[in-house]
């Protein structure tokens, strides 16, 4: 502030004034050295006629300043504050004059330009006086013991750094890092003179194999050299020290002794291990703290009560224990020799006895083969890993459903047994029906079936345990196009085989746990194609694998086949007349004879000659079509006979047809007209002379070639007289009015 506010008076004299400072300490006892100051203005000046200044600055190590800067500044503050009339200062300094704490008395040499005031007497004027000043201004800074600084405590970042195997040694003005002592005693006399492994620093570390950092860091702990050096210094960890025996910062190395007093350490830090335990008299175990999960069995003895039997010796338990009398270590090998038979020794008598492990008894009915067995028998668990719904219905039961279609698969078996025997088990699998073998392995057929797994047990009554499992095959429709696609590789066994071949295509209808294909209507057959390939006559190859099943309803795949018979009709009348005259015996006129004297002979001949000149005569009409309708149609018949009113011809006085799946077929155009047939003979007397009887057969065939059953019109040729003719028509004309 002094100078802040002097500085426009120093401007305005052009007064300049020079500080020179020197410092010298010791590292142990301060003592100053004086050194010349600048001369201003010619005048020179000798430290050694400096004022002492009453004032002085004192630190611990800890707290002094770092370098000069931080002294000038306090020296400055000082100065002004104790000193009037300071006009202006400079200040120099040497490099090597920075303090960086070093412990002692110092001394700073400074040269002050002041302004005085002087009254003269004459004029009683004040004049200003300019002189130059020395002062020395006195600092101390004492020890810190960096062992005894925490670094959370130490502002100044000057606790030590010594690794916690080691002992922080405090000198004065710093620390040395050191490896702990270990007393050598010698027939009861401590020898300090040796020197064992375990007190010098370990290889990786700096200062190797040395017994401290002394003589191997620099002198200055707390530069950046000495502080890295310090804190690279390690020592052997001494595994069998207790806490506290280096130092309050250092933790103790903890050892698994059960008496941290019976740790020894070993010969060298570099053994595995490099400590051991040792048990009082009387006790046997390694002496180790036992894990809290550790099992270790107690140490055993010979019946001498004093030599460990050889499974101690060659596993030796955790711990110091009082070991017990082991008397089976002293008997044969085969003293205890069934399965899971263990010896023991009677507490009380030392004798060996044989008795069954645990979890395990000896079989009532027949030791000397199993041995001891499990106490509880095994249990079966399923594990099945389809994609059907397995469900577990109780201990020993499961319940699996699948699809026709399905592929079965079988599940795991875990057999659970607590104490596992060492006797051959068998495990059987038990099917209530032969499983079908398809080629791909699935399920075509409907039902129920159980599957056994069982496991013998010979001690137990009954003797063996056992699951079952409960198979359930469903019904799935085998006509669904989802079926098909989802199983027409999988299970082609069950792939509908209908024929759709054609008119009259078989359809598709479920059944349970099968399938049909039904015909149309008016056909006939199983409606399925043949299953079996050309050659093939068995369901079965040669293996014995099942190629395909034949539904209840497969009759050998003979589709379907129009079977239905057409139907024949016959319409007019029937019997049809047909008069002839007696006078000439003509049955109608007929241009070839002309002839009187063949007409005569035709009146002149027999009943059989002219029975068989009408049937000529019928013959011929039905060849050639002539006349026709007067033989098949009555001319008084109504348009009600026929098919169709204005028909002329033969097929519409006689109607066939067929009634199939897709409706009636008209199948008149194909009539076939027969023969005529003579009908039973007629006697020659005076009533039937005259009468010619016939029938005339009609039949007809469908696409299928299904024939209809023969119908026939009856004609019969009368001979008659004309008033007899003449009288039948009148008399049908009154009918027709």
């Amino acid at each position: 502030r002094c100078c802040t506010t002097l500085r426009p008076v120093l401007l305005a004299a052009f007064i300049t004034s020079i500080l020179s400072l020197s410092l010298s300490s010791s590292f142990v006892a301060a003592e100053t050295a004086s050194r010349s100051i600048s001369d201003v203005d010619g005048v020179g000046v000798d430290n050694a006629d400096c004022e002492l200044l009453t004032f002085g600055l004192k630190y611990t190590q800890d707290t002094a300043p770092n370098d000069i800067s931080a002294v000038l500044r306090v020296v400055l503050e000082k100065m002004n504050r104790e000193l009037s009339g300071v006009m202006d200062v400079t200040i120099e300094w040497a490099g090597d004059g920075i303090l960086h704490r070093r412990v002692g008395n110092h001394t700073v040499v400074t040269s002050v330009t002041r302004q005085q005031q002087q009254k003269q007497q004459q004029d009683e004027k004040n004049q200003q006086i300019i002189k130059q000043y020395c002062f020395r201004i006195p600092i101390e800074i004492t020890d810190t013991n960096e062992c005894e600084l925490l670094p959370q405590d130490s502002k100044s970042g000057m606790s030590h750094l010594c690794h916690e195997s080691s002992v922080c040694v405090n000198t004065i003005g710093g620390y040395e890092c050191s490896c702990p002592k270990i007393a050598h005693v010698n027939d009861g006399v401590t020898d300090d003179s040796l020197v064992s492994p375990w007190e010098l620093s370990i290889f990786s570390s700096t200062c190797p194999s040395s017994l401290s950092t002394l003589n191997c860091c620099s002198l200055n702990s707390h530069d950046m050299e000495g502080r890295n050096c310090r804190e690279r210094f390690i020592c052997p960890m001494d595994p069998c020290r207790q806490s506290g025996a280096i130092s309050s910062s250092s933790s103790a190395v903890t050892n698994e002794c059960v008496n941290p007093n019976s740790c020894e350490r070993a010969s060298t830090p570099q053994s595995h291990p490099n400590y051991s335990c040792s048990c009082p008299k009387g006790t046997l175990g390694t002496g180790l703290k036992c894990a809290s999960s550790s099992s270790s069995p107690l140490p055993r003895v010979l019946t001498d009560g004093i030599t460990p039997t050889n499974e101690t010796v060659a596993n030796p338990s955790c711990g110091c224990n009082i070991p017990t009398i082991d008397a089976c270590e002293e008997q044969s090998v085969n003293f205890c020799s069934l399965s899971r038979e263990t010896c023991l020794t009677n507490p009380k008598t030392f004798e060996p006895y044989c008795q069954c492990q645990s979890g395990y008894v000896y079989a009532s009915n027949n030791v000397k083969k199993y041995g001891c067995v499990n106490e509880s028998p095994p249990k079966l668990r399923l594990t099945c890993n389809d994609d059907t719904a397995t469900t577990f219905t109780n201990a020993n039961s499961y319940n699996t459903i699948y699809k026709q279609g399905d592929i079965y698969q079988e599940c795991e078996i875990d057999v659970l047994v607590e104490n596992p025997e060492e006797y051959t088990h068998t495990l059987k699998i038990h099917y209530s029906q032969p499983l079908p073998r398809t080629l791909t392995g699935c399920l075509p057929t409907l039902g129920t079936f159980h599957v056994n797994y069982t496991v013998e047990t010979p001690w137990t009554t009954p003797p063996f345990v056992g699951v079952v499992r409960e198979v359930s095959v469903q019904d799935v429709n085998e006509c669904d196009v989802g079926f098909v696609r989802r199983y027409g590789e999988q299970c082609p066994e069950l792939v509908p085989h209908c024929d759709v071949r054609g008119d009259a295509a078989a359809a598709c209808v479920n059944t349970l746990g099968s399938y049909e294909c039904q015909c149309p209507e008016y056909t006939t057959g199983d409606g399925f194609m043949p299953l079996r390939k050309e050659g093939i006559t068995n369901d079965y190859n040669t293996d014995g694998v099942l190629l395909m099943t034949h539904p209840p309803s497969y009759m050998g795949g003979t589709g379907c086949v129009d079977t239905h018979k057409p139907h024949i009709k016959v319409l007019g009348s029937d019997p049809k007349i047909l008069r002839v005259g007696k006078s000439d015996g003509w049955l109608s006129y007929n241009s070839d004879i002309s002839d009187d004297n063949d007409r005569q002979k035709i009146v002149n001949l027999s009943w059989q000659a002219r029975r068989d000149f009408y049937e000529t005569q019928i013959k011929e009409i039905v060849h050639t079509r002539q006349h026709h309708d007067e033989l098949v149609c009555s001319p008084f018949s109504t348009s009600s006979f026929k098919i169709n009113a204005e028909a002329t011809t033969t097929a519409e006085c006689v109607q066939a047809t067929d009634q199939t799946h897709r409706g009636i077929v008209n199948l008149s155009s194909r009539l076939e007209i027969g023969e005529p047939i003579r009908m039973k003979k007629q006697s020659t007397s005076s009533d039937d002379s005259n009468m010619f009887m016939w029938k005339l057969p009609y039949n007809v065939q469908d696409d299928a070639g299904n024939r209809a059953e023969t119908e026939y019109r009856t004609i019969i040729v009368k001979e008659m007289s004309l008033f007899d003719m003449e009288y039948e028509w009148v008399m049908n004309q009154d009918t027709l009015i």
